[in-house]
């Protein structure tokens, strides 16, 4: 393990302690700022076909997204983990209702009734991570599940959601890391190639 990959290992397990030590009540309040920052952009606003992460309780909540975007008529996916060495897909859903557990115990598409969406026709990616930089760069649980789908995607909307603990000054990247374009906070949105709001 090189120097690098030791250093994003414990900047991961550092920020994942304080993350998963949040009040709820923090994490709700936040997500809260962070949802309607979203839902009231013009990324959000412009795009037809949506994928979102679906939040474990110590994440920025996704589900009210999720509902809004199915209300607002867009087309929904959702992460499906095909293979828990790092393949995923994106399925789409109608109703939140239709989810199941699956693997790493995350809510995701049933398997028995599932539509695979071309990921060309994805136009916002609203993407979980560990922590974030003011400039995109993005540090994931370490799987890779999103560098490989993104390698046969073409979003030209990557967007971060961060609670306030989760971004930094510097996150280590490397070259076949992926970044985000835009990253919300509860203060707003921040253009990640200006590194500003």
């Amino acid at each position: 393990m090189d120097e690098l990959q030791i250093e994003k290992k414990k900047l991961r397990k550092d920020i994942l302690k304080i993350r998963r030590n949040l009040a709820y009540v923090t994490i709700e309040f936040e997500s809260n700022a962070i949802i309607n920052h979203l839902k009231r952009s013009e990324l959000f606003e412009s795009s037809k076909t949506v994928m979102c992460y679906l939040s474990m309780k110590d994440e920025v909540q996704t589900y009210e997204i999720v509902d809004y975007a199915l209300k607002q008529g867009k087309s929904v996916c959702v992460p499906y983990i095909r293979d828990r060495a790092g393949i995923m897909d994106a399925v789409v859903i109608q109703d939140l209702n239709e989810l199941v557990r699956g693997d790493f115990d995350i809510l995701t598409g049933n398997p028995l009734n599932m539509n695979i969406v071309n990921t060309e026709e994805i136009d916002l990616l609203i993407m979980p991570g560990v922590a974030f930089d003011r400039y995109g760069h993005r540090l994931g649980m370490g799987a890779g599940f999103y560098d490989r789908f993104l390698d046969k995607a073409n979003c030209t909307k990557l967007v971060g959601l961060a609670l306030s603990c989760q971004v930094l000054d510097v996150v280590p990247s490397m070259p076949h890391d992926y970044s985000v374009h835009y990253l919300v906070t509860k203060d707003g949105i921040i253009n990640c190639k200006t590194g500003k709001m």
